[in-house]
């Protein structure tokens, strides 16, 4: 998927996990985790077109990268952002949500991902989705948006992410 796509999605799963204790902030810190398994695309300049593409969603789309990274980025966070009084169990499944719904979600394109990586380089791909996908996006984006405005704690706020979590989640239902 875009980079916009997967911005939306972490918004919304920060605001989910994180929304109540630490506010906006938290979609800012669940788009950051949704977006870390492209970080690959910062090496591709040392590798060939053809390297490229089975570099890009390798081993930072697997399901080895995220398990061992979330609890690793938890811990750091909970030291690093002490204000926020977040222990590191939450911090924990905000990168794991994260990073777990964009692998999945790439996963829905035509491009697949490498699950199994390092042990196998079987690019998993279920085709059903385009990599920009527009039906998917736009209203998400729409939903979380009016989230972000509405005042933190507020019951609207928790409405309109959650409807755009359920709106992009029918739709990932109906392309299957």
């Amino acid at each position: 998927m875009d980079s916009l796509t997967h911005i939306v999605l972490g918004a919304a799963i920060g605001e989910a996990v994180l929304g109540k204790k630490i506010g906006r902030q938290a979609m800012l810190w669940g788009a950051l985790a949704d977006t870390i398994p492209d970080f690959d695309v910062a090496g591709s300049a040392c590798f060939t077109e053809a390297q490229q593409v089975l570099v890009h969603r390798g081993f930072t789309h697997s399901f080895l990268f995220f398990i061992l990274l979330s609890p690793l980025l938890g811990w750091l966070f909970s030291k690093w952002f002490k204000k926020y009084e977040v222990d590191w169990k939450h911090w924990t499944l905000l990168f794991f949500l994260g990073m777990l719904t964009h692998i999945l979600l790439d996963s829905l394109t035509a491009y697949g991902t490498g699950w199994f990586e390092p042990f196998s380089h079987y690019r998993v791909t279920f085709n059903t989705i385009f990599v920009a996908d527009p039906f998917y996006t736009i209203p998400f984006l729409i939903c979380v948006i009016i989230a972000l405005i509405a005042k933190n704690g507020s019951p609207k706020r928790v409405k309109w992410n959650k409807a755009g979590l359920i709106i992009s989640t029918l739709y990932l239902c109906f392309t299957v």
